[in-house]
């Protein structure tokens, strides 16, 4: 069982119930936020973020998912659009034209570093 509660001000992501209920990693909150674009509270965008993210803009992207659907893990290709979620281009051309990275799977996007922000 995955969900979410409110806590000490921020969400946060919780893997099991009752007893065993325990926050999520920040790997394991980007494995399953990623499979599930129904949960981004951001859609079609989901932020992530890798590395010295505060000073460094190129640390900060989103993935983009145009279709609001669920899929298994193992079919996202997650795509990194390097951007600022708060300065998006005003234009969809002028988005596509951002600079991206393309990875084959969610464990590979974060061996780059990349993870949910």
């Amino acid at each position: 069982m995955h969900g979410m509660i409110f806590l000490n001000g921020q969400v946060n992501l919780i893997k099991g119930g009752g007893m065993n209920a325990r926050a999520m990693t920040p790997e394991e909150a980007t494995v399953w936020l990623v499979a599930d674009p129904t949960s981004w509270s951001k859609w079609p965008y989901l932020p992530v973020k890798r590395g010295d993210y505060f000073n460094d803009p190129n640390s900060m992207g989103v993935l983009y998912n145009p279709i609001k659907k669920t899929l298994p893990v193992e079919a996202v290709r997650p795509v990194v659009i390097i951007c600022n979620l708060f300065m998006l281009p005003k234009t969809y051309k002028e988005f596509l034209e951002l600079p991206r990275f393309s990875y084959n799977s969610v464990e590979t996007m974060m061996e780059d570093g990349w993870i949910v922000d």
